[in-house]
């Protein structure tokens, strides 16, 4: 996603009108302002725009979509499943950022997530006979024109593994729908949906959803100011994706670490963890991510009394974020 067209960049560019004030003085409010506003940035939220949407596309098993989307569009698909049947289908971003979501009726969305120069599987089960549909809408309302694939790679009846990975799929929905109404009952939802989310998708060995599943967890624990359960979900996020070499997602989770730090006034333990991201040997996080760390950064070395290094990392946030 271009960081210039996130909803909440808006705010943080309002910051930096008055970002020769945040130079010379960023006080603790400020600090607490900033890194509020950085660490909902890093929401798990599909924070989808929907944008000019068409009849639905039928697909069969084996023949692949190959399409291109472009920003403010939105591509429909459907399948019906029979009762009993599960279908697996295969979706290949290419070099797009791409949401998805599966629904059964309007405004009743069952599963979904981002999609960002990756390639997922998405498990889909009947219990009745169910026709599903599935949507497909870019990122950022400006993305240029970018080509995907979709393919219906297994139609069968389902099996108690498929029925253990949906039922991942629909409690990690409904843990981020909890988490977008951000008042203290469906946050404890949100936890509990995320643990249970989390704990299916380990227990079917897929490490990457899990780990987002506990990202999920401990930013929930953070709106609820449980710092230390926050911070243990945080790093059971941060080891399976350091474990699958995923350099991007752990990037997520290190900053939203480094952000609960600098709120903490815990400057060195947030440049600690802040050090990976910003470390240019590594695969290159996206650049919100980029952005966030400088950004963090910059906030935790003026705690630190180093306004030069803060002046620094802080300029080039803002211009990450703008960009």
């Amino acid at each position: 996603m271009s960081v210039g067209q996130h909803p909440l960049v808006e705010q943080l560019l309002l910051c930096r009108a008055s970002g020769r004030g945040l130079m010379k003085q960023l006080d603790k409010k400020t600090f607490r302002l900033v890194s509020n506003l950085l660490l909902l940035l890093s929401t798990v939220l599909s924070l989808r725009v929907h944008g000019r949407s068409e009849a639905p596309i039928l697909l069969v098993l084996g023949q692949p979509v190959e399409r291109t989307l472009s920003g403010g569009e939105t591509q429909r698909y459907q399948i019906t499943l029979g009762a009993g049947e599960c279908v697996v289908l295969e979706l290949d971003a290419g070099e797009a950022h791409l949401y998805w979501g599966a629904w059964l009726e309007k405004d009743k969305e069952l599963a979904g997530g981002d999609l960002e120069k990756a390639t997922r599987k998405i498990w889909l089960l009947a219990e009745q006979a169910t026709t599903y549909f599935l949507e497909v809408t870019p990122a950022s309302p400006k993305a240029p024109a970018r080509q995907y694939r979709l393919l219906v790679t297994e139609q069968r009846p389902a099996t108690e593994a498929d029925r253990n990975i949906f039922q991942a799929e629909v409690s990690q929905q409904q843990a981020v729908n909890f988490y977008g109404h951000n008042d203290e009952n469906s946050l404890r939802q949100a936890v509990a949906q995320s643990q249970a989310a989390a704990a299916r998708w380990d227990a079917a060995g897929h490490q990457g959803d899990a780990g987002i599943n506990y990202n999920l967890l401990g930013l929930s624990l953070l709106r609820l100011n449980e710092i230390t359960a926050a911070t243990q979900a945080f790093e059971q996020a941060l080891k399976r994706f350091r474990t699958l070499g995923d350099h991007s997602q752990a990037a997520k989770v290190t900053n939203n670490l480094a952000g609960m730090l600098v709120r903490a006034g815990e400057a060195q333990a947030a440049l600690n963890y802040l050090s990976s991201t910003l470390d240019e040997r590594g695969q290159p996080p996206s650049v919100l991510e980029t952005a966030r760390a400088h950004i963090f950064a910059g906030i935790a070395y003026k705690l630190l009394g180093d306004l030069t290094k803060a002046r620094s990392f802080l300029e080039l946030g803002w211009q990450l974020a703008s960009s």
